[in-house]
């Protein structure tokens, strides 16, 4: 394993906790609340908890054999926009998250990676690191957790759930079918090139559909994408007729013994 250079941590930063009043006989437990400022970056572009917004921290320390054990429970209001149906969310974050922290030169220390658990540098515990992770896990940013987390469910409209059930069962499944059909069927080659066709298809129906402004450079790349279609499809290999001198003489001598 390779060895763990220290770090400097400062024991006045909001997220740093000092062990040095925990005994290091296992066992040994002690439990603390405390409110610190989010720091920067807490989330992702999409969704997060700003920077100074008040963080909640429930936190037991418990010794054993190797180092001390942290039990967290972190809870902060949540601001940005939902991944799935882009409305606008304003919640409070509610995490748990678990983390072993080896003592310096420990066995575990010694033996495991950086990324394998913690390490306490001295009597110092940096929480930061969990506490970005637990928080970018439990972001509402796929469907299954939007779904099961999300309050305003109810405010999907009728036509939304059919749309989206349209996009879902007829686009995204029942039209593979079709597409591989084709595929089969005319060759991969000449389908590939068809397919070029969906980014002009797209610009003319979301003009009628939605009413989108098609401007003259779109029109001209539109018509640029189906000529090299066009082009594309109607190109023959031509081939000149085949000599005698270029068969190969294994091919010839078959010919030759099927004439007789």
């Amino acid at each position: 394993m390779r060895d763990h250079q220290p770090t400097h941590l400062d024991p006045r930063a909001p997220l740093v906790l000092d062990t040095k009043d925990l005994p290091r006989t296992p066992g040994a437990m002690r439990t603390l609340q405390r409110v610190v400022p989010a720091p920067a970056s807490l989330g992702l572009e999409l969704i997060g908890v700003a920077e100074g917004e008040p963080v909640s921290l429930d936190l037991r320390l418990e010794s054993v054999s190797e180092g001390v054990l942290v039990s967290a429970r972190a809870k902060a209001p949540l601001h940005g926009e939902c991944g799935r149906c882009l409305r606008e969310i304003d919640e409070t974050l509610d995490v748990e998250f678990q983390q072993l922290y080896a003592y310096e030169d420990s066995t575990t220390d010694t033996t495991t990676d950086d990324d394998e658990v913690g390490r306490m540098y001295g009597d110092l515990i940096d929480l930061e690191p969990e506490l970005r992770d637990a928080v970018v896990l439990a972001l509402p940013l796929t469907l299954p957790v939007a779904v099961l987390t999300a309050d305003g469910i109810g405010e999907v409209t009728w036509s939304q759930g059919i749309a989206f059930g349209y996009l879902a069962i007829c686009t995204m499944y029942l039209g593979f079918f079709a597409w591989y059909a084709a595929m089969a069927r005319d060759g991969v080659a000449r389908m590939g090139q068809v397919q070029l066709m969906q980014p002009v298809l797209t610009l003319g129906w979301s003009a009628v559909l939605l009413g989108e402004e098609v401007t003259l450079l779109a029109v001209c790349v539109a018509l640029a994408v189906l000529a090299t279609v066009v082009w594309t499809q109607r190109a023959r290999v031509s081939r000149g007729p085949r000599h005698a001198a270029d068969e190969p003489a294994g091919e010839r001598a078959a010919v030759r013994a099927g004439r007789e």
